[in-house]
């Protein structure tokens, strides 16, 4: 009931308009596309009679309490007393990204399921080793439901040589290769060209870009101390300090398993390179750790006296992170899609989306005919299966593909001239191209002329009207609206100080930002002392 109460029937944030497209479009999702979590949303999805993105968020959260249940059963290893494993049970429910990832359509929720239905079968395989071939095949699908899965590799090779299972070998082998075949499904889906297909899979160096996910190498493998930090902190935060310690205490019996979570902890803090600014990103692959540390806990808290006293950690993870429940309602995407929307003047509009948050949720808008203007995405402009998308998808008159790259302001002229009834508009950060325009600043909404531009003003914005709330949500899109409305402060600098400081009373006062970019104003002013005062007040802040 929890659970139901909490489901929307508007998009989230993040990616989960995209997994939406995907659903409704046979879409194939960003590499590493996600293959298994499409077939299970599909599969679930289709037979349930509901509001699409109310569906899908059960179906997502589906997953969740299924994993929840595995864990409560994988806890059984190690305890029999119910009301031991229903603490830790609500302790994991409670950390802020399986409760976040719960509610927010995305991949880490069915990743969350593989990951307690690994351990389980883990556990089954030590007491008899004839479920080494299911582990092997789970395994093997859990790279696919997300490829970081493999980082529980060292667990398979501890469970395969313990089995000692080496004469099916060649068996295994097939188990463990096998769904990746279900890659191949997207050979099908593509034929009938979706809104949104990021690669065309027809050919193999396709195929292999949806799996081999180009730019991880930006994301992971760059070595720094502070991500150690910063997941170390996270999580003691969710975990409850003593439910980390307590195995500690215990190291002899269990020494292999705390081993490779502090070696999997290390991996994880040292090896994502923008860890220690998305730390919220990254939460979803701690849950091995809850789990194994959280196994050996509750052996050793099974004959604990006063074991009741324990109910409150799941209690202060609830009202720490209860920020991340919608309780029924997700405003924050849509009040930014319709911001985005009604400061169009047009009847006919077309949007280079360069801003994540919005880049998903336009084109499902656009699919859903819920939109006055057409989003076009500026890194896409090059690729065949793009163009063809978009000319089964829009009215527009698209100018002939060209082979060799050009650039988006060409890209728009071209366009422009084949539909001279479209206003054209920029949303995020501004294609260097249009530089010979003049240097536009990455900003909520700018309108491009042929040989000029015109920044769209602020004023009237719903989302900014709303009050402040301590919610994810609300955070990550008002964060989108402050760098924005920063940019303006800053580039109006340099020609309307009025203007600029117009924008800057619209930022949260209490920053370093907001005192810093003041003292730049005052300082432009010729009011040192004032300016002064504000970079005084922007070290207090920082």
């Amino acid at each position: 009931m929890f659970i139901i109460i909490n489901i929307t029937k508007t998009p989230g944030f993040f990616d989960s308009a995209e997994f939406a497209i995907s659903y409704i479009n046979n879409s194939i999702v960003h590499p590493p596309s996600y293959p298994f979590t499409y077939i299970f949303n599909k599969a679930i999805g289709s037979i349930l009679p509901f509001n699409i993105m109310w569906k899908l968020h059960f179906v997502n959260a589906l997953y969740s309490f299924i994993a929840l249940i595995l864990f409560y059963l994988y806890l059984s290893f190690y305890t029999k007393n119910k009301f031991i494993k229903i603490i830790f049970v609500l302790q994991l429910f409670l950390s802020d990204f399986l409760l976040n990832y719960t509610f927010n359509l995305e991949v880490y929720s069915l990743l969350f399921l593989f990951t307690a239905l690994f351990f389980y079968i883990y556990e089954k395989t030590l007491r008899d080793t004839r479920y080494i071939h299911l582990l092997i095949f789970i395994f093997s699908m859990g790279v696919i439901v997300h490829q970081l899965f493999i980082f529980l590799i060292p667990l398979l090779f501890y469970a395969y040589f313990m089995a000692k299972k080496f004469k099916y070998i060649l068996f295994d082998i097939i188990l463990a290769v096998l769904p990746l075949f279900v890659y191949f499904i997207f050979w099908g889906l593509s034929k009938n060209i979706p809104l949104m297909n990021w690669e065309d899979p027809h050919n193999l160096s396709g195929l292999l870009t949806l799996f081999f996910r180009p730019g991880y190498k930006n994301i992971t493998f760059y070595f720094h101390i502070q991500g150690l930090h910063i997941v170390g902190l996270n999580i003691l935060k969710n975990m409850g300090i003593i439910f980390f310690f307590i195995p500690i205490f215990f190291y002899k019996k269990n020494k292999y398993k705390i081993l490779f979570v502090l070696g999997y902890l290390l991996i994880i803090s040292l090896s994502f390179y923008n860890i220690a600014d998305t730390i919220f990103d990254w939460t979803a692959f701690f849950i091995p750790v809850y789990i194994i540390f959280y196994g050996i806990s509750v052996e050793k808290l099974d004959k604990f006296k006063y074991r009741s006293v324990f109910l409150i950690f799941p209690l202060v993870l609830f009202l720490m992170n209860s920020g991340y429940l919608p309780y029924g309602k997700y405003p924050y995407p849509n009040a930014y899609f319709n911001d985005i929307n009604k400061k169009m003047i047009g009847k006919k509009n077309i949007l280079f989306v360069n801003d994540d948050s919005m880049l998903f949720i336009s084109n499902l808008k656009l699919l859903q005919k819920e939109t006055k203007f057409i989003p076009i995405i500026p890194t896409f402009i090059n690729f065949d299966w793009y163009i063809k998308s978009m000319e089964k998808y829009t009215k527009l008159k698209y100018p002939k593909f060209s082979k060799s790259k050009r650039s988006l302001y060409k890209f728009m002229v071209e366009l422009r001239k084949l539909n001279p009834e479209y206003t054209f508009y920029n949303l995020g950060i501004v294609d260097r191209s249009f530089y010979e325009i003049g240097k536009i600043p990455p900003t909520l909404l700018v309108k491009f002329y042929d040989k000029d531009f015109e920044i769209i003003d602020y004023q009237k914005m719903d989302f900014l009207s709303y009050p402040p709330r301590n919610t994810f949500e609300y955070k990550f899109y008002r964060s989108q609206y402050e760098i924005y409305i920063k940019n303006l402060v800053s580039y109006y600098l340099n020609y309307d100080l009025n203007k600029s400081l117009y924008y800057l009373e619209m930022l949260n006062k209490n920053t370093f930002d907001y005192h810093y970019l003041k003292g730049m104003i005052l300082q432009k002013k010729g009011n040192l002392i004032k300016a002064r005062k504000e970079y005084k007040n922007a070290l207090k802040v920082e």
